[in-house]
């Protein structure tokens, strides 16, 4: 019986070539994109839809990233940190987007997987750094409101405006 490994080689089949492969990369985060279409569209029959919206929607950015990156040719950094990823990848967001790339990326360590992080340490520095940005405080008189900060909230339309401008970057690397 042949090698199989070697096998794999001769025809070109190899982990390299699979991980550079940016259309696999590409495939796979409009996968976890339409996935997240799906459960965003349908978030009222689904318990806990909203957070697995996020994670599929983060995941997806995630893949297009190094996406771009392979088609760079350039190296897939094996990190999930997605503000780390877009500068990697040259995409331009302006910072309220990359402030919602922060919490899309907790999204992804723990947010939609766990009902909390693995640690206090986790958990104080989401509180503490990355969700208090997110939150507008205003007060008039003795009325205290507190909103999601529209722009930089993990909602469709924020998603769907990051999604839009890695699209445009990765289809201007393949051509």
């Amino acid at each position: 019986m042949a090698d199989r490994k070697k096998i794999r080689e001769i025809i070109g089949y190899t982990y390299q070539k699979q991980r550079d492969n940016a259309d696999l990369w590409y495939k796979q985060s409009v996968s976890f994109h339409e996935a997240s279409i799906v459960l965003y569209e349908h978030q009222e029959r689904i318990s806990g839809a909203l957070r697995i919206f996020q994670f599929n929607a983060a995941l997806s950015l995630e893949l297009i990233f190094k996406a771009i990156l392979a088609a760079k040719g350039e190296p897939i950094p094996e990190i999930h940190i997605l503000r780390e990823l877009c500068t990697k990848a040259k995409v331009k967001l302006d910072e309220d987007q990359k402030f919602t790339l922060d919490l899309f990326t907790e999204s992804i360590f723990w947010h939609a997987r766990y009902p909390v992080p693995k640690s206090n340490a986790q958990w104080d520095n989401f509180h503490d750094n990355i969700f208090e940005k997110h939150i507008v405080r205003s007060q008039s008189g003795t009325t205290h409101t507190t909103l999601a900060n529209q722009k930089r909230f993990p909602s469709m339309e924020n998603y769907t405006r990051i999604w839009e401008i890695c699209l445009v970057k990765y289809e201007s690397v393949i051509l």
